[in-house]
């Protein structure tokens, strides 16, 4: 049997996926299983041979930089030509991963051809419906969180577990032994509690799903100085300037996590003995190993989206707009006050409550204190409905 995972979404996404993956190929032990995926280091994360068997990276440089007329069109004839060799391996099963469901997704696995399609239903005319015999359009249960829709997606195939495998990327005892060799030699002899924080996270896209830069500065050292905390702050390369920002105006002197090896990333990250940072790809996997994640969310919602594990917790302004993102309304709201707003003493005070282990946070605030919701403000959000191509499942 041969299988595609049509990952062409964000890391996190494909994070998410993993418990549904682990069960297929349980269920298909012998199943040739390859990977098509952005350029946004998905491709840097399963082992060859091991985890996927190809990895398939598509010519999209609109993750990798910003493209002008020429470039794109280059994208798409690149593409193209990508997606119809795939079609001539004629795979048995193409899967798509939960996320947006558009209808250029359908498009393009009606080109990838393959015995058959499964993806969610998406929420238009084109992508809400199974126009080919080949397609199987699973529904999305609404409040559900992104990995059990992932599970979901394979009871379509027959394949019902009650419970799901953690997200696990099955690092050797080497790349932890690296990880612990690297931390050693950054640390100089420094010593304290870990404290890891992703402050980016696929920014580019999701800006409006980020904590002010200073606010992480404030945080690292308040811990820093109450609990004496070491704080580490994870990027990507192109987050460099970004990590900087904030270690120059942190006291404690915080050390980058920037530009290794996803795999090596990830693999300091599982270190720290706190995580905390915005809703982004690092939290999903420091949560699910058992390691204390805290995501600071806004316009997210923390019950579907959020970090999943024993000691994960999603801390939130408990406001009338939130979460806004669904729904596609972040992109035109003026002024992300569920963000902006979100002070470093309200995280703090969250941080050490004693009921610190509830999931989901939601810190009660004056509606007085936010001027900006006015009576219009919330008449639009109310009536607000995106475009299909802003909008996601709730």
């Amino acid at each position: 049997m041969k299988i595609l995972v049509a990952s062409l979404c964000g890391l996190g996404d494909f994070l998410l996926f993993l418990p549904a993956l682990s069960l297929l190929k349980k269920r298909h032990p012998s199943a040739q299983v390859d990977l098509l995926t952005f350029p946004n280091g998905v491709q840097e994360l399963p082992r060859p041979d091991k985890d996927i068997g190809e990895i398939f990276v598509l010519p999209y440089r609109k993750y990798t930089k910003d493209r002008n007329f020429f470039e794109a069109g280059e994208d798409v004839v690149r593409s193209v030509n990508l997606f119809l060799k795939l079609r001539k391996r004629r795979y048995d099963l193409i899967i798509w991963p939960f996320a947006h469901t558009t209808a250029q997704k359908r498009f393009i696995a009606w080109i990838l051809g393959g015995g058959l399609r499964l993806m969610h239903r998406g929420p238009g005319f084109f992508s809400g419906r199974a126009w080919f015999r080949k397609d199987l359009l699973v529904d999305i249960p609404p409040a559900t969180h992104r990995i059990d829709r992932n599970i979901q997606l394979l009871a379509a195939l027959g394949i019902h577990e009650e419970t799901s495998p953690p997200i696990s990327l099955d690092f050797s005892h080497e790349e932890l032994q690296q990880a612990r060799d690297w931390i050693a030699r950054q640390e100089m002899g420094r010593k304290g509690i870990r404290l890891g924080m992703q402050p980016g996270g696929n920014l580019k896209f999701n800006q409006y799903r980020q904590w002010p830069p200073r606010r992480y500065a404030e945080l690292a050292d308040r811990l820093s100085e109450a609990e004496g905390y070491v704080p580490y702050l994870f990027g990507a390369e192109s987050e460099r300037p970004l990590l900087e920002e904030i270690a120059a105006q942190a006291r404690c002197k915080p050390l980058l996590v920037c530009g290794l090896h996803l795999r090596q990333a990830f693999a300091v990250a599982l270190q720290m003995d706190l995580f905390i940072g915005n809703d982004s790809s690092l939290l999903h996997l420091t949560a699910a190993q058992g390691i204390r994640t805290v995501a600071v969310a806004g316009p997210s919602n923390p019950y579907t989206n959020g970090p999943v594990g024993p000691q994960a917790q999603i801390i939130r302004l408990d406001l009338p707009c939130s979460p806004c993102y669904p729904d596609g309304f972040s992109i035109r709201c003026p002024h992300h006050v569920c963000m902006a707003k979100f002070s470093t003493n309200m995280l703090f005070a969250a941080l050490r409550e004693e009921g610190h282990r509830k999931r989901v946070v939601d810190i009660s605030v004056s509606l007085s204190d936010f001027p900006e919701l006015t009576s219009s403000f919330m008449e639009e959000r109310s009536r607000w409905r995106a475009p299909e191509a802003e909008r996601m499942p709730q």
